[in-house]
């Protein structure tokens, strides 16, 4: 067993930090070094110190030592180191805050006109479409105004129709007692009729009597006596 002292040569790695949002990763560069020859201790609660050394040749070795003070929202129950292709990582997470949003507020369209028509933030807005819309708009309010004039329309045709019912119902009864008068009236004309008639009749058979009277009279008057 070799019991000469040995001999340290220092050395300075290559180190590479990377911040990020959500860590910190530092990168060590340890070319010749081995896992089991390198350390990686937390000092307190700010100070993070790696350390390795490995042998050379005879009695000389290599050896480094680094601190590092951590950041104030560093997670340090968190912190992580692997080492792999001679590169030593170690990831520190941070602490972070959450963000409070702040409220978005809108941007108020900027309109103005032009020939064409009118834009709005930029955005050319056809003047064609834009009456267009209002004639829509005009047209169903029509739409509902016709639908109130509709139903106003037929209720008064509903009143019309009743009206008309009522009339044509008084027109039935009038027509109901004129059909009694004519009826009235033409059985007192047959009666007149029928009387002069009757008269009539009688007249020409008293006339016929008394011609035959005569004709019996003048008869037996123009008959010579009979001699005795």
């Amino acid at each position: 067993m070799d019991k000469r002292a040995r001999v340290y040569e220092d050395f300075q790695p290559t180190m590479e930090w990377k911040k990020e949002a959500e860590s910190d990763v530092l990168h060590v560069r340890l070319p010749g070094f081995k896992k089991d020859h390198i350390r990686v201790q937390l000092a307190g609660s700010k100070t993070l110190t790696i350390s390795g050394e490995h042998p050379l040749r005879d009695n000389r070795w290599i050896r480094f030592q680094k601190e590092f003070n951590l950041a104030e929202n560093c997670r340090t129950r968190g912190i992580q180191a692997r080492f792999a292709a001679e590169v030593l990582t170690i990831v520190m997470p941070k602490t972070v805050a959450p963000a409070h949003p702040e409220p978005e507020v809108e941007p108020k369209p900027d309109i103005q006109a032009d020939d064409k028509g009118m834009k709005e933030n930029g955005r050319l807005i056809d003047a064609n479409n834009v009456g267009q819309k209002a004639s829509e708009k005009k047209e169903e309010e029509k739409g509902d105004d016709k639908f109130v004039d509709a139903r106003k329309a037929s209720d008064e045709e509903k009143e019309e129709e009743q009206e008309k019912e009522a009339i044509n119902g008084e027109a039935r009864t009038l027509d109901g007692a004129t059909e009694n008068v004519i009826t009235g009236a033409g059985g007192r004309v047959m009666g007149l009729c029928e009387s002069r008639i009757l008269n009539m009749v009688a007249a020409v058979m008293a006339v016929m009597a008394f011609v035959v009277y005569l004709i019996s009279k003048l008869g037996s008057s123009g008959k010579p006596e009979a001699e005795n």
